[in-house]
């Protein structure tokens, strides 16, 4: 897929975005094809022959942001493909009337065009060609809007390789076929990579890893990447939970199709995305990444209700449910974190089913300091990653008490799930550090194909904690 300038001939279709209540187009289509994100064909006579367009409805002029016209670009990339053409032309006639930068429209939309076209199909035997190949934006070229173009196939490429990464089934995508295509792909990108096995997780006392990884075939893993062009920057740590497979452990699921627990490595995967994006752009960063990895399935050695866990700051926690296994490997990193000496640091995890009862399929909540939850849900609306800061309300910690340890890794009932998740992980935060975290568990997949989002895995995170990572780069070290 390539994008170019320039007009073709009159053969190829026309992608036309349209505002509502447009006093003047080039082109006189009923007023019907307006309708917000609807695509519809349609075909102009005119003396010299005719023109086909495809009509792509943007709403009111004064509500289209950036987000809408990637998920106007994205619906059309899917419905472009029953033109059977491999070039189209796009018209940006309706920046002429929408408060939209027009570099930064251009990107969104390259962005919202190639997330739009997204197709996993590493398991079907019949493939779906993916076009067109060719889309010519009706536009001067300039090396400001080349620059556009690159830097929405760069958000859009990150994001997707996130994507496929959680669409994976888990035998392809276990711990050690993670963690090897962590070391191979960021090791090309001339990223410094540490990956540590069970035998050295034991040797650093991330006993929670171990504990969680006991009834797997693989060994777990640690996976430390580390990008620094600018060591004057804050440092950044990130964490995601890289659970490949979650069949709850001894304390199994009882869903009836739990195949999407591949995707509990979400967390992971968004960070994964995120250092790739980071890394593509260039960024002048100091930032690292880490990436607990494990599967929580049964056998005679699996970790059990009941045991306790010796965590490396001390702290015995009380095994009371092996399904909430992913704040055990969280809290492993975060306790490993502090040897890094980080500014601030933010894990992201498909943590609880509870975030979603709270917010839905569409947002993600965030924890913590302020000004990292602040920035979060600013960034969040801008990049289509929608995000929404969540309490951290002290008394609901005496639900984690544990009878005979120091505390349980769940609450003695069924309220409030997302929030004392969060609160167990605060337990293992370094000291006088920064924090925030994720609970992505609700968006980390699309339930249907709309807009630019294609059923099954989302790569919800890419977009924002490099964002995030960008932004809070550019505050002053000691004033963030």
């Amino acid at each position: 897929m390539e994008f170019h300038f320039g007009q073709q001939n009159k053969d190829i279709v026309v992608i036309y975005p349209v505002w509502q209540s447009c006093a003047q187009r080039s082109i006189q289509i009923p007023k019907w094809m307006n309708d917000k994100h609807k695509c519809h064909w349609f075909r102009q006579e005119t003396a010299n022959g005719g023109q086909d367009y495809l009509i792509v409805g943007l709403g009111q002029s004064d509500t289209v942001t950036y987000e809408s016209l990637r998920e106007a670009a994205g619906e059309a990339a899917r419905v472009a493909r029953g033109c059977e053409q491999t070039d189209v032309q796009v018209s940006f006639d309706f920046l002429e009337a929408v408060n939209l930068k027009r570099e930064d429209a251009v990107s969104a939309f390259v962005e919202g065009w190639v997330l739009g076209a997204y197709q996993f199909q590493k398991y079907r035997k019949d493939k779906i060609e993916v076009t067109p190949y060719h889309i010519y934006f009706l536009l001067e070229e300039t090396n400001a809007f080349k620059e556009a173009i690159n830097l929405g196939m760069i958000r859009a490429t990150s994001t997707n390789m996130t994507r496929d990464l959680c669409n994976t089934d888990p035998i392809d995508l276990n711990p050690d076929t993670f963690a090897e295509t962590i070391r191979q792909h960021f090791g090309e990108k001339d990223l410094t990579v540490n990956i540590y096995n069970t035998d050295e997780l034991r040797k650093l006392e991330l006993n929670g890893l171990v504990a969680v990884g006991r009834g797997s075939q693989y060994s777990s893993y640690l996976a430390e990447i580390t990008y620094c062009t600018d060591a004057s920057k804050p440092h950044i740590v990130l964490i995601g939970k890289g659970m490949t497979y979650d069949c709850g452990g001894v304390s199994i699921k009882t869903g009836r199709n739990i195949s999407d627990m591949r995707m509990d490595m979400g967390g992971a995967g968004a960070v994964f995305g995120a250092m790739d994006l980071v890394a593509s752009k260039k960024l002048a960063v100091n930032v690292t990444a880490l990436l607990p990895i494990s599967e929580n399935v049964v056998n005679d050695k699996a970790f059990l209700p009941g045991e306790v866990i010796r965590f490396g700051n001390g702290l015995h926690v009380q095994v009371g449910n092996t399904d909430a296994e992913g704040r055990l490997i969280l809290a492993d990193a975060l306790y490993y974190s502090e040897r890094l000496k980080p500014d601030v640091i933010v894990d992201i995890a498909t943590l609880t089913g509870s975030i979603g009862a709270a917010l839905g399929l569409k947002y993600a909540g965030v924890f913590g300091d302020d000004s990292i939850t602040a920035l979060m849900k600013k960034l969040g609306s801008e990049n289509g990653d929608f995000i929404w800061p969540m309490p951290l309300i002290d008394e609901y910690e005496s639900s984690l008490a544990s009878d005979y340890a120091d505390i349980c890794n769940i609450g003695s009932d069924d309220l409030a799930g997302s929030i004392t998740a969060a609160l167990f992980l605060r337990k293992f935060v370094p000291k006088g550090i920064k924090w925030g975290h994720i609970d992505m568990a609700a968006p980390v997949q699309s339930p249907k194909t709309t807009g630019y989002h294609v059923r099954g895995a989302s790569g919800y995170g890419v977009r924002l904690l490099a964002d995030f990572i960008e932004s809070y780069s550019k505050l002053e070290k000691g004033n963030e």
